[in-house]
């Protein structure tokens, strides 16, 4: 099969959406309004349709498969697009959702082929049909099965049941005017619930992790009647914004506001340095959006960060909020998704996945920490939430604000060559200082004595002084290496080309890729020496070294193991605004949008693997961190301090660093990455192969990459012998001369979880190109993949490894 050849499946396919292919870029989808009142006309005519007695309907069916295709089913009635129904699929009852509703055109027709629908289910648990658009615009991009993408946007419970009742469970005191000190005081947790829900009046039970409220403790307090539990129905009332003083705006958010019509459809970049009031303008927009009774729809990077935005929310709102994220029970990712589809929910704030969710009035989309990678999904579904969040704006004909101090390259080019409004947020609210970098030079990889000296001064004075510090080395863990002395044996994992992790905590060597884990070795297994050694820090060992040097001060450590417990992040945090000195040991966690107030230094350590890794966007991830982890400092300070630890000190990247310079960066990075041919210049997308054997999917990439290229070959050919003197055949061949298939090559980590991984890189200076080409790899994976295989395709990768 041509590349010619495949555009006309491509145009076909999915409602003509490759057409977007082309505009996406430029920052608009032919969708809107207009479009939707239409797309309601035709639903409206086909129901009533379904009056005729003997009518039957065609229904399109998206069915949760690994299948590039949907399925015809027969209804007495005309089905609305978005409705779940009960279908019998290959044997099996399974739930899909209806893309379509046709009547058939001859009714006297047998229709015993088509199985008919086993059941249409309920309206309120349906997707509206502007979010089956975007899935059908995701499918069509991302070149992933339709019905997946859909399953992908509905709760666990709604993939196989129906929904249950649309209730809530409330959380109150049986009584405020209680001696609670008295009578609690053999029971401080259970004190110190009842005295925050003092505070909150009543929450939702499923909130009160969200308030750091034991579980535990709320239990045995609902055993001792001192608090009840009531079962509420969701009610729906128009949002009010609570009356409080509002904090006076500095001239550059008011500048921003006068300039963005928060009315008006289109997105936004808002950049702004840390502290500069980025979440107030989001509070002033969202205010006007919920008082036109609209809902607003807000991502952030982590988990974590829920917590901080729902508080700083209801400080504000008087609103339903409801929060999205992989923490929830399927119960209580049910509920909110039940509240914003229904329109219940004014306020919904989540993670990735919560993109997807339906409602009923749109207003907003906002974006906090817009760089930050973990919007893009990186395995099943591979998308990005953040590119798919601009569709979505587009669909619902609504606006969406990017915020960032550090926005990805690809937003910042999208702001600068116009296709986003740019707003920039240049200095600290409330006339805070901005932090203060200097770049300490280190004469090996790792800490020396010196150093080490130089930095307890530096953090004993600072705590001295009442504030406190902040020291991030980006692993965790006590150490990345367990090395013999004697035969340099090394504890490698057994399953991939990586070493594992000391975490002397757990007494475990822990690979941080595929979390195998097995007993550190008494002897080593080489040389059966005892001489074994750990090697380098992680964030356990900084700990256990600050806990020895500093042991009248709390120390925190905040990564991936010790917040892993519901709850563990807040009762940090919330230790930490106490505002008493302490010290903070973190991962990059801790540069993810966090509000620390009386944070005045900070201590950067092993910053410089991302300046000399192979992959192209590990610098700017480099500099992001940096800016991001510095800017936690002197908030609300006179001044802060942020040390940088490096044995690169001449690096381009520490010049902008110290002058505070993200812009200047931004720049340099965009001229390095257009010399170079990389995104967001070219079109980038991989396809990965696994097998158990090694060398078996680099064969199989070795044959594809070669079938590749003789079709790119063969549609230069066409191109230059038709009329290439029209300029858009000219166009045509400089597109296909601009398409390159590369590889295959082993990725950075060629063994991973015992599967071999080899990959190919298709890069075009146009979407519509790579396309073709990506289409024209997966038919042919399809056909000559064996089953021992595994492959994959990820659009615009965000990670080469």
């Amino acid at each position: 099969m041509t590349f010619p050849q495949l555009q006309v499946a491509v145009t076909f396919s999915y409602c003509g959406w490759v057409s977007a292919f082309m505009i996406f870029p430029r920052g608009r989808l032919p969708v809107g309004g207009a479009n939707n009142s239409r797309a309601h006309h035709e639903i409206n005519r086909r129901m009533s349709q379904s009056t005729h007695t003997n009518q039957s309907f065609n229904v399109e069916v998206a069915i949760p498969a690994p299948l590039h295709q949907t399925f015809s089913y027969r209804s007495k009635q005309a089905v609305e697009i978005g409705h779940r129904v009960r279908v019998n699929f290959s044997g099996r009852e399974v739930i899909g959702v209806v893309l379509d509703s046709q009547a058939s055109k001859d009714s006297t027709s047998p229709s015993f082929q088509i199985k008919p629908i086993l059941d249409v289910l309920p309206a309120e648990t349906s997707l509206n049909p502007r979010i089956v658009e975007l899935c059908r615009w995701a499918a069509q991009y991302y070149l992933h099965p339709i019905g997946e993408v859909l399953a992908a946007a509905l709760p666990t419970v709604l993939r196989k049941s129906q929904s249950k009742s649309i209730s809530r469970l409330v959380l109150r005191l049986a009584d405020q005017t209680l001696p609670f000190a008295d009578l609690l005081s053999r029971a401080p947790k259970q004190l110190k619930v009842c005295e925050a829900m003092l505070q909150l009046g009543s929450i939702e039970a499923r909130e009160a992790s969200f308030h750091g409220l034991s579980r535990e403790a709320l239990r045995s307090l609902i055993k001792k009647g001192l608090i009840i539990e009531t079962e509420e129905e969701s009610s729906y009332s128009l949002p009010l914004i609570v009356r409080e003083p509002l904090p006076l705006l500095t001239n550059e958010q008011k500048s921003a506001l006068a300039h963005v019509d928060i009315m008006q459809a289109g997105t936004t970049l808002v950049q702004g340095v840390t502290g500069s009031g980025k979440t107030e303008l989001y509070l002033r927009w969202m205010a006007e959006c919920l008082s036109k009774d609209q809902q607003v729809l807000v991502l952030v990077p982590e988990i974590a960060l829920t917590p901080q935005t729902i508080a700083r929310f209801k400080a504000r709102f008087e609103a339903s909020i409801v929060v999205f994220h992989s923490g929830l029970t399927d119960q209580q990712r049910l509920q909110a998704w039940l509240d914003c589809s229904s329109g219940r929910a004014h306020i919904a704030i989540g993670t990735r996945s919560a993109l997807f969710v339906p409602m009923r009035r749109p207003g907003l989309i906002v974006i906090d920490e817009e760089h930050d990678s973990s919007f893009k999904q990186q395995d099943g579904f591979r998308y990005s939430a953040r590119d798919l969040a601009v569709v979505r704006a587009q669909i619902e004909d609504i606006p969406l604000i990017l915020g960032s101090a550090t926005p990805s390259l690809e937003s910042y080019h999208n702001a600068l060559t116009g296709k986003y409004q740019h707003i920039r947020l240049n200095h600290r609210a409330g006339g805070a200082s901005q932090e203060k970098y200097e770049v300490w030079t280190l004469p090996t990889p790792h800490l020396d004595r010196a150093t080490q000296s130089r930095m307890t001064a530096l953090i004993e004075s600072s705590l001295g002084a009442g504030g406190q510090v902040l020291v991030m080395i980006n692993r965790r863990g006590f150490a990345p290496v367990l090395f013999c002395t004697e035969c340099h044996w090394i504890a490698e994992c057994e399953h991939c080309d990586s070493r594992m992790t000391l975490h002397r905590l757990d007494q475990k060597l822990v690979c941080h890729h595929c979390s195998a884990s097995i007993m550190p070795p008494v002897q080593c297994p080489g040389c059966g020496n005892s001489t074994l050694s750990p090697v380098g820090e992680g964030t356990q060992r900084i700990e256990e070294a600050l806990r020895a040097e500093f042991p009248d001060h709390p120390i925190h450590r905040l990564d991936g193991d010790s917040t892993r417990s519901q709850g563990a992040f807040q009762s940090m945090s919330d230790e930490i605004h106490t505002g008493k000195p302490c010290i903070l040991v973190g991962t990059q966690l801790v540069s993810k949008g966090h509000h620390f107030p009386n944070l005045a230094l900070a201590l950067l350590l092993e910053t410089d693997q991302g300046l000399l890794s192979s992959d192209y966007r590990a610098v700017e991830r480099t500099a992001q961190l940096i800016f991001q982890t510095g800017g936690r400092v002197g908030r609300d300070l006179a001044e802060g301090d942020v040390k940088l630890l490096t044995s690169q000190p001449l690096h381009p990247v520490m010049s902008f660093i110290v002058k505070r310079d993200y812009d200047g960066f931004a720049r340099w990075q965009l001229a390095a990455r257009e010399n170079a041919a990389l995104p967001p210049f070219r079109k980038f997308a991989i396809i990965r192969a696994e097998s158990m054997t090694r060398g078996a999917a680099k064969q199989l990439l070795l044959r594809l990459a070669d079938d590749l290229n003789q079709g790119l070959k063969q549609a230069r050919n066409q191109v230059v012998t038709s009329s290439d003197k029209a300029t858009s055949d000219r166009s045509k061949r400089e597109a296909w001369h601009d398409c390159e298939v590369l590889g295959p090559i082993p990725p950075l980590m060629e063994r991973r979880n015992r599967w071999y991984r080899s990959q190919i890189l298709v890069s075009a200076a146009r979407i519509r190109e790579r396309q073709q080409v990506l289409l024209k790899a997966q038919h042919w994976l399809r056909a000559n993949a064996e089953r021992s295989l595994r492959w994959n395709i990820d659009i615009d990768p965000s990670d080469q490894v």
